[in-house]
């Protein structure tokens, strides 16, 4: 069983929206990319998380809406997949068998190999669920170079979204934005390369992107995920997403102070522009301090 101090692989940090919960099975089918799921187990995956997820969307915050928090940890022969909220969750029962009863629990229990259950009513739920799968091996947290980092980036000494203290477990919004969509945290960066995409052009479609409009956010993800080793402030990279009406914006960090024109450059192939430069309708770099994030505005007026 994975150490509870393991820091997750992925995060996803969304509201209980019910259309968000489609984001987390697309970052599950990015995940199968990586890691070696059985035949058929990648379904089981998917349907157990969803029904988590649609849990937290019905049920924990009586109709208001409130913090859907999915966590992804990948382990030698195991996967892990917590879903949390922070309002009333599950509302779990007890059953004959002193088992966990609910809506979607015996589907969960059905097609997990281990699952836990915390928290209760007022308090938030966290539903951990583990699958095996026998020739996974562990991703690690290590940089793209393959070197251990420092742990910039992953939290260490800050506080998260609701002023918790964090956590190598509990990653914290470093590059927040108001009314974001979607924050996808990855570690390690050659994971992001699968794990990006799906979601964010999922995202771009339900903004009503135009079909070649959903090509260049492709492209400019997997420019990102491509070229971000270098510019990286520690193991992490964050994405923050923002979505309006045939409007897309993406924040990308923490990168080293000075970096982001770096990671814009190595985006040239073939002495064309830089793809992100030729691509994004507006690309803007801020500093926070210790660390600097590239904010790129992807529009599609047709």
């Amino acid at each position: 069983m994975l150490a509870v101090t393991q820091a997750p692989n992925v995060r996803l940090a969304l509201t209980n929206l019910p259309e968000n919960v489609s984001l987390v099975r697309e970052v599950l089918a990015g995940l199968a990319g990586v890691v070696p799921l059985e035949d058929g187990q990648l379904d089981d995956v998917k349907t157990v998380v969803s029904e988590a997820c649609n849990n937290v969307v019905l049920h924990a915050y009586d109709g208001a809406l409130g913090p859907l928090d999915v966590e992804i940890r990948v382990a030698d022969g195991t996967l892990e997949v917590t879903v949390r909220d922070c309002g009333g969750g599950l509302r779990p029962r007890l059953g004959r068998k002193g088992e966990m009863e609910g809506i979607g629990i015996p589907v969960i229990h059905a097609l997990t190999d281990r699952v836990e259950f915390s928290g209760g009513i007022g308090e938030g739920t966290e539903v951990r669920m583990h699958f095996d799968v026998p020739e996974a091996r562990e991703l690690g947290l290590a940089g793209v170079d393959g070197r251990a980092h420092d742990g910039a980036g992953d939290g260490r000494g800050r506080g998260d979204r609701q002023g918790r203290a964090a956590t190598d477990s509990d990653p914290v919004v470093v590059v927040p934005v108001n009314g974001a969509t979607a924050t996808l945290d990855v570690a390690p960066l050659s994971l992001a390369r699968s794990v990006l995409s799906r979601p964010l052009t999922a995202l771009a479609a339900r903004a009503r992107f135009s079909i070649d409009r959903l090509s260049d956010v492709q492209l400019v993800t997997d420019a990102i995920a491509a070229h971000a080793g270098r510019s990286l402030h520690g193991s992490r990279l964050q994405v923050v997403v923002a979505t309006a009406t045939r409007d897309l914006e993406l924040r990308v960090g923490p990168l080293l102070p000075g970096a982001a024109t770096q990671l814009i450059g190595d985006t040239a192939v073939g002495g064309l522009e830089p793809l992100i430069e030729t691509l994004a309708d507006e690309v803007t770099v801020e500093s926070l301090g210790d660390c600097d994030v590239l904010t790129l505005r992807l529009l599609d007026p047709r």
